[in-house]
């Protein structure tokens, strides 16, 4: 649109200056498609959403200017060639559905309005004129259509290496990287209107154990379990990161102290409930997990996951397979004892 708007703005100082006289009516339509287009960029500026409606409206006005010449301007022989233009354009700008569309548009409508022309081109000129639109129609559409394919492929790559190198490949939840900095900027975003946060700070009871006896594909086999349980537990709008070999970490945004306490309950009885089979026996698996609330001075995660971690050192102290909550007073609160 701005290289448009700079080679019509040429053609109409020149026009202006005698340089190169042009019909008045043409000075007009060139003159209404300077401003069209003008405003056209101001509307796209900062609304990407209006971007089909506005290339649509800035091709009708460019297809407009082109037709003025080609019947107002009869001593331009090479006028039409402005319409082989649009046809790259159409296709870069909006894909190979629209471009198709313009190239069938454009074929027609030459073929259509030669005979009306004060000067009509010979039937010579209307072929070949016809036959390069057509060849710039199929050549565009092929290559515009493999561009859109490679884009598409680029595209879902960078999607699946952006999904590697924030989730864990062992368990899929959030790597430590990503989620330090995403529950960072939760933390910060809650704190802005003034609501809580509170994390989970989540051990597997005698992982190491589990590894010595059964061997390290079993922990992996407990450590995909558990994370699969929570996050079919915990809500959408909690984060959840493995921060550790066996150690995980749940920030949950607008959460009080209170409401983490029942979470972390209904997540350590949900664990405890899953029983995978190893060697024909059921493994029972337990959590101890401690809950911390944010404070005002908190400068981000680190500094709440550190009371929820004394908080789960404080669970296991007690017995493991519990509850433990770190509260603002720096107080030790437990958590109801699980039944035996």
């Amino acid at each position: 649109m701005l290289a448009s708007l700079f080679f019509a703005s040429l053609f109409m100082l020149s026009a202006l200056s005698g340089m190169h006289p042009l019909p008045t009516g043409h000075v007009w339509v060139l003159g209404g498609f300077l401003v069209s287009t003008g405003g056209l960029l101001l509307v796209l500026r900062g609304r990407s959403r209006l971007y089909a409606e506005v290339t649509i409206a800035f091709f009708t006005a460019s297809i407009a200017m082109f037709t003025s010449a080609l019947l107002q301007v009869p001593e331009n022989e090479l006028r039409v060639l402005w319409f082989y233009t649009s046809i790259p354009s159409a296709y870069i700008l909006m894909g190979t559905r629209f471009g198709l569309l313009a190239t069938a548009s454009l074929v027609v409508g030459f073929a259509v309005i030669n005979p009306w022309l004060a000067v009509p081109y010979s039937r010579h000129a209307v072929v070949s004129g016809l036959v390069v639109m057509v060849f710039l129609g199929f050549f565009f559409h092929v290559h515009v259509d493999r561009s859109l394919a490679y884009f598409q492929r680029m595209r879902d790559s960078n999607e699946r290496l952006r999904e590697l190198s924030q989730h864990d490949v062992l368990t899929g939840v959030l790597n430590a990287r990503a989620y330090y900095e995403q529950a960072d900027r939760l933390i910060l975003a809650s704190r802005r209107v003034g609501q809580p946060c509170s994390v989970l700070f989540i051990d597997l009871d005698h992982f190491k154990w589990i590894n010595d006896s059964h061997g390290h594909a079993t922990g992996d086999v407990v450590l995909r379990s558990v994370a699969e349980r929570m996050l079919a537990t915990m809500r959408r709008s909690d984060l959840i990161g493995r921060i550790g070999g066996e150690e995980f970490s749940v920030l949950m945004p607008h959460t009080d102290v209170a409401q983490a306490l029942v979470l972390a309950e209904k997540l350590r009885a949900a664990v405890e409930a899953l029983m995978p089979t190893v060697s024909g026996r059921p493994l029972r698996i337990t959590t101890s997990i401690g809950v911390a609330s944010s404070h005002e001075g908190d400068a981000g995660i680190f500094d709440v996951q550190q009371r929820a971690d004394r908080a789960m050192y404080q669970a296991k102290a007690q017995g493991r397979n519990r509850v433990t909550v770190f509260d603002a007073l720096q107080v030790w609160a437990q958590a109801p004892a699980p039944s035996a």
